[in-house]
């Protein structure tokens, strides 16, 4: 996958999410890297993801506040919509998570 995005486990990256399949986040957002170095430099093309939201209402949500991850707003990780996405819906990166 030629000029496709390296990302590394721990940074925040603006993505795509459209088009969305049933029940799953939609939009362009952030999310935060979680599959290791190695394997998002694989032949596989993807990068497991958990997206960012605003509504911090939603269950399941852990929250990161600014400027942690370079984010200009305090957001909420869907932590029950974690999967996998092709590298080409990355945008750029925002900034790094602490551990």
């Amino acid at each position: 996958m030629p000029n496709a995005p390296d990302p590394q486990r721990g940074e925040v990256w603006f993505a795509n999410f459209d088009p969305p399949h049933p029940l799953e986040q939609a939009g362009a957002r952030p999310c935060l890297i979680l599959s290791h170095t190695s394997y998002n430099k694989g032949r596989a093309g993807r990068v497991i993801i958990v997206p960012f939201t605003k509504n911090s209402r939603l269950p399941f949500t852990v929250s990161v506040s600014p400027p942690e991850g370079g984010l200009k707003l305090v957001s909420y990780l869907l932590c029950d919509q974690i999967r996998a996405i092709n590298k080409d819906r990355l945008s750029y990166p925002l900034g790094r998570v602490s551990a």
